[in-house]
């Protein structure tokens, strides 16, 4: 435990710190998607089983850093790009939001989706397993080795075809799928795709390094965290003790 003044000094020097981490342009983006980068590490940071909801920070940070990139990217072509912007059904509804937006050369909209995953599959059956050494040594292929990671890569080619449909809505927009270098798209996602008029746009930046770097500064947060967390809560537990010491 630890009172409020020591709640909000850790909430302070944890922002600090992620801010010391993480660039302007990267804050940028996650205000865009409405997520507060320093909140979101607190919150994992103050709660004791901070370790299971490590996967899902993660993810959410891959997504902003994803969408971060891809902006970094069409604006080196030299494109005005904008993030989050919304999508309106025929009703006037809005229905989905693209990740990175922009109008090319030829006065044309184009809308992103954006996905930071190693794997996207139409069908479990396309999943594939190799032999890894010390790393991931072919760049046609990144494989995962559990069932739980199979149906989560399914998932997303499954959240991804709708995603892309609702984008379709807007009849005078290209749509464009963005993955990054080895990221694993199954033929009958790539099919699906392809039929549905979208352009598979490859980043050069290799994913599985993207997600390993991402993972180790959020563990250099949470370490940072975690340790400062405990020194509030061992200056609160020996001010309990010396006030029950003066009492007794």
């Amino acid at each position: 435990m630890m009172t409020e003044e020591m709640l909000n000094s850790l909430d302070n020097q944890i922002d600090l710190y992620v801010k010391g981490i993480f660039s302007q342009k990267v804050f940028d983006v996650a205000k865009k998607m409405d997520v507060n980068l320093s909140k979101l590490c607190f919150n994992m940071i103050i709660d004791d089983h901070y370790r299971a909801r490590f996967e899902s920070v993660l993810s959410m940070i891959l997504g902003i850093y994803g969408n971060c990139l891809a902006t970094c990217y069409f604006e080196g072509l030299g494109y005005k790009t904008n993030n989050e912007v919304p999508i309106f059904d025929e009703d006037g509804n809005e229905i989905t939001k693209s990740d990175v937006s922009f109008t090319d050369k030829n006065g044309v909209l184009n809308l992103c989706e954006v996905k930071t995953i190693s794997q996207i599959l139409a069908n479990l059956d396309n999943y594939k397993k190799t032999v890894i050494k010390n790393y991931y040594d072919r760049e046609d292929y990144i494989f995962a080795n559990s069932d739980n990671n199979k149906i989560k890569f399914e998932l997303v080619s499954k959240k991804l075809i709708k995603q892309v449909k609702c984008l379709k809505q807007n009849k005078n927009a290209i749509v464009n799928v963005i993955i990054f270098k080895n990221c694993y798209l199954d033929d009958d996602t790539i099919n699906e795709l392809k039929s549905l008029k979208v352009r598979i746009i490859t980043l050069s930046i290799d994913i599985n390094e993207l997600i390993n770097s991402l993972s180790e500064t959020l563990s250099k947060i949470c370490n940072y965290g975690v340790e400062l967390k405990l020194f509030y809560e061992n200056i609160y537990q020996e001010s309990i003790i010396n006030h029950n010491k003066l009492s007794a």
